[in-house]
């Protein structure tokens, strides 16, 4: 099976080259060790989907998640139970998700 997660960065390495003000960046800087960036891939189902909800289940002290699916194939309704479970740890642990569709 090939790993579902094919990057995993945190705030602190990974940058957006969006273009922002300048307080913004610096709010945005006091905060890049809480974030997580996960580029997913290829065909996600249920196997998949549990090694990304472990992996994400594993992390301590973080405000944001971004789970982006630019390199996903396909996906399965099993990608409802990742969804369900994100929100229960978003709720529990006052997580932020973003969700990148390309």
């Amino acid at each position: 099976m090939v790993n579902p997660i094919k990057h995993q960065f945190s705030g602190a390495i990974f940058h957006s080259s969006f273009i922002r003000k300048p307080t913004l960046n610096k709010i945005l800087a006091q905060h890049r060790d809480k974030i997580q960036y996960f580029k997913l891939q290829g065909f996600l189902f249920f196997g998949s989907v549990y090694n990304i909800t472990k992996t994400i289940e594993k992390l301590s002290h973080i405000d944001y998640i971004i789970l982006d699916f630019e390199l996903t194939t396909n996906i399965d309704s099993s990608i409802v139970i990742l969804f369900k479970n994100l929100k229960q740890l978003a709720l529990k642990n006052e997580i932020k998700f973003v969700i990148l569709l390309n």
